[in-house]
């Protein structure tokens, strides 16, 4: 049975992300007409349900803690209820047009657009416009209603509406490990064996370059995902890729040794059109692609 307390609870977390989002209290104050004094009393007793600190206040402004962001995460999931029951009650001229998608094709690639049929069911006349680059681009420079970058964005009118941690692995083909074997550790991998790399890595993998660099036998460079990602099934060497290939016939994930790379991708849109209903449901659709990724 749900309680008067979980109701303020819940209150107290839209009020956090509000504050994560427009980057203080103040302005929250403004948009949702609550005093300073209020807000403080929500969290206040939030962190004394929870047992622990949620907002850290410093001259620089108010920031979440990190479990804290953790525990938003549960809001943006109910925020996710709330707007499909308002698309069921939006009229079809309100989901009707163009929405133009940005991103990185390391991101394209790596998607999974398995419910895209039904997307396009849900919403017949909204037409995906998906544009994709070969660099990590801003998105803040971009004429774009939605993007999904590897950069954070630095502009105020640009926000971000989910993260994504994106654990990684090393990945070879059942044909390739037949005929070499696994290798033993991570150091054997880069002297013994054969390796698969794109050129945008080091874009959002910094200390890549120094991996490749070490590598005594670095087989195939490209720029792009496709080729690397076919190279590697076609028995070519060993790549890093998403965990999500484990699911995938024909590649193999090299286990007995952890792999420390984990980008982070931002699903990002801008403040004056993430709230138009038919970029809202998109921006759903792809915020369920990027979760499976």
């Amino acid at each position: 049975m749900i309680r008067k307390k979980n109701f303020m609870s819940l209150q107290a977390l839209f009020i956090l992300d509000a504050i994560d989002k427009c980057g203080g209290k103040r302005k929250v104050s403004e948009i949702l007409g609550l005093s300073i004094d209020t807000i403080n009393k929500y969290i206040s007793n939030l962190e004394d349900e929870v047992g622990y600190e949620l907002l850290i206040n410093s001259a620089k402004g108010s920031q979440l803690t990190l479990r804290c962001k953790d525990l938003i995460r549960h809001a943006h999931a109910i925020e996710d209820v709330f707007n499909k029951i308002y698309e069921d009650k939006l009229s079809s001229k309100d989901l009707k047009g163009d929405v133009l998608v940005s991103m990185p094709l390391s991101v394209s690639t790596n998607l999974i657009p398995e419910e895209v049929g039904d997307f396009f069911e849900r919403y017949p006349e909204i037409n995906l416009v998906s544009r994709t680059f070969i660099d990590n681009t801003d998105f803040s420079t971009m004429d774009s209603d939605i993007g999904i970058t590897f950069l954070p964005p630095n502009n105020t009118d640009i926000v971000v509406l989910y993260t994504k941690k994106v654990e990684c692995g090393y990945f070879a083909s059942p044909k390739y490990l037949a005929k070499y074997g696994y290798p033993k550790d991570f150091d054997d991998m880069l002297n013994n064996h054969w390796i698969i790399t794109r050129i945008q890595l080091q874009d959002f993998l910094k200390e890549w370059k120094h991996v490749v660099k070490k590598a005594k036998h670095t087989r195939y460079v490209t720029n792009s995902t496709y080729a690397a990602t076919e190279i590697v099934r076609c028995g070519g060497g060993i790549a890093i890729m998403p965990l999500r290939y484990r699911r995938i016939d024909g590649f193999v994930c090299l286990d007995n040794f952890k792999c420390e790379h984990a980008p982070t991708v931002y699903l990002v849109a801008k403040k004056k059109s993430k709230d138009i209903p038919r970029v809202r449901a998109t921006i759903n659709f792809y915020k369920n692609l990027l979760e499976k990724m």
